[in-house]
């Protein structure tokens, strides 16, 4: 899964050591995370550069894209289809602008998707945020559920108050078929405004990293060897038995102990105490296992408990076969 670190402006080259997929620079005077500085640092080949304009001047805009030789324009504002017509076509055809086009829309329990009509010729994804006081950086997320409406195949970046607390909705909602192209993190790693947290950065990206088998990439610092790693599909419930969570994880051992120390406060695992681990099983490839685990995570609850009976008929913690 693709990440964007958004909100750029102090420790740009440290964000950029951690190789994200894009970094995104806010241009747009009220807000905190304003990009004053004259030129973007430079930063690994490879990382893309997106530009976030609010309702911007067209001839702003365009200076903008060509100083810092941007590659993603990112409109946050109320940007028309006309608008984004004017500013594409303000660049000489063939000439200073062929990269993407994204145009954000604010969520907050619901969405009239119809919107989205006029904008799909004209946009290479849209980005859904959360609707709040700020144009992004809010802090908190909207009511995911609402895109299970979505019906273009137009594809989207998820963005909105996404921390390490959400990392288990995070994983969730990329198990569905959503056309969820990259994830767009911002204000819940930072120490002040425009200045990111660095460790925080490496263990989400470090998370969420195999959340989607088909945009698998290893991160370069887990050495897999295919010859003797394990991957791992696996199930637990609470004390009571009464609720279940189906994952899958590259270190299993190091996943439980999160559950059991609830490091991520707020998740579905932590609220439901879901630390025990009655059922799991290896595979060779990640791709492998995360299949299977969304295989199972479509079963209804009789099916899981009849596979978890064949294993452990008792429902006893195998914490301690790891």
């Amino acid at each position: 899964m693709k990440l964007k670190i958004c909100g750029m402006k102090y420790n740009t080259q440290e964000v950029a050591a951690l190789q994200p997929d894009y970094l995104g620079f806010i241009f747009y005077d009220k807000s905190k995370r304003d990009f004053e500085e004259n030129n973007i640092p430079d930063i690994p080949e490879g990382i893309k550069k997106v530009g976030v304009f609010v309702d911007a001047d067209i001839a702003f805009a365009k200076a903008q894209i060509e100083k810092h030789q941007l590659n993603v324009i990112q409109l946050h504002g109320s940007e028309s289809p006309e608008y984004i017509k004017e500013l594409i076509n303000s660049f000489p055809s063939g000439e200073g602008w062929d990269g993407e086009t994204w145009k954000v829309f604010g969520i907050k329990d619901h969405f009239d998707f119809d919107i989205l009509q006029d904008y799909e010729t004209l946009v290479d994804a849209f980005l859904f945020d959360t609707k709040g006081k700020e144009k992004g950086g809010n802090g908190y997320t909207f009511d995911w559920s609402v895109l299970k409406k979505y019906p273009s195949k137009t594809p989207f970046i998820l963005s909105g108050g996404i921390g390490l607390e959400e990392v288990d909705k995070v994983t969730e909602i990329l198990a569905t078929d959503l056309p969820i192209i990259a994830l767009d993190v911002n204000s819940k790693f930072e120490d002040k405004p425009g200045l990111k947290n660095i460790e925080k950065l490496k263990k989400f990206k470090l998370q969420t990293t195999f959340a989607k088998a088909e945009d698998l990439v290893i991160p370069k610092r887990v050495i897999i060897d295919e010859t003797n790693e394990q991957f791992y599909f696996y199930m637990t419930t609470n004390t009571y038995n009464k609720v279940l969570y189906t994952g899958f994880t590259v270190d299993l051992n190091n996943r439980i102990e999160q559950h059991k120390n609830k490091t991520y406060k707020g998740s579905f695992t932590a609220r439901y105490n879901l630390d025990k681990l009655v059922y799991f099983e290896t595979f060779k490839t990640v791709a492998e296992a995360r299949k299977r685990e969304k295989q199972v995570k479509k079963w209804n609850r009789e099916w899981k408990n009849n596979l978890i009976n064949e294993m452990n008929p008792d429902w006893k913690d195998l914490s301690w076969m790891l």
